[in-house]
């Protein structure tokens, strides 16, 4: 995680975010200690609370502890799909899902007296931004069990309108059709990742790392993985 070092004259909101891999653990650790001399050449410093090395390997696959990470609102760790492949799965991070529930619970409390279609037209473009961003494969429960929070959470509100419950499950249901409101569809049509490399699922399954004897560094930024091999 990088940090600008601002001057007067300009202004960088945005932190650069990047990720490197190592197949060797010196390779990471001297990497970890000559990075932030390097950036301050550039006037780049590194955030030290969002700055880590972990062990992230598929001979090691774990959900808990530091063999998970977070990047871009997504939580990575390694697993086996039915056929013994060890894949990297991506779901959304506990903290973005709670953080995306709560803004939903906020909007919908406040939104719940606007007059129907303008309610159910932004209703529909704030659950069509989050399928298209987070429903990538592997993240199916995670973006059901949100759109179905949500649900239940404008049902609650809508019925506040009123004394009155005036939203039951079977109207509301019709209400959803009617508007034409999205149910979770998967985004992602192809492993990118793979057909950038030129991979296969076969090579994904080799007992031998790949460049084995060759120290590198893998960088994943602006979705591009880029190797660069150390001296």
């Amino acid at each position: 995680h990088v940090q600008f070092c601002e001057r007067l004259w300009g202004k960088f909101l945005w932190a650069t975010l990047r990720v490197c891999a190592f197949q060797y653990k010196d390779d990471a650790q001297r990497f970890y200690r000559v990075l932030p001399k390097r950036l301050e050449r550039y006037e780049l410093r590194v955030e030290p609370s969002k700055t880590k090395i972990i062990r992230f390997s598929r001979y090691h696959p774990s959900r808990k502890g530091d063999k998970v990470f977070i990047f871009l609102g997504f939580e990575f760790h390694w697993f086996k799909d039915r056929e013994g492949i060890s894949r990297v799965k991506g779901r959304t991070a506990p903290i973005k899902q709670r953080s995306a529930i709560s803004r939903m619970k906020t909007w919908l409390k406040a939104s719940r007296h606007l007059p129907k279609k303008q309610f159910f037209e932004t209703l529909k473009q704030k659950l069509t931004g989050h399928y298209n961003y987070y429903y990538v494969r592997g993240n199916s429960r995670a973006v059901w069990s949100f759109y179905s929070q949500v649900i239940e959470l404008a049902k609650r509100w809508l019925n506040h309108r009123s004394q009155r419950s005036s939203y039951p499950w079977e109207k509301l249901k019709r209400g959803l059709e009617h508007q034409k409101i999205p149910r979770p569809k998967m985004t992602e049509k192809r492993r990118l990742h793979q057909c950038a490399l030129g991979k296969t699922d076969a090579d994904a399954n080799t007992t031998e790392e790949p460049d084995a004897g060759k120290p590198h560094v893998r960088d994943c930024m602006g979705g591009v993985e880029q190797s660069t091999f150390l001296p």
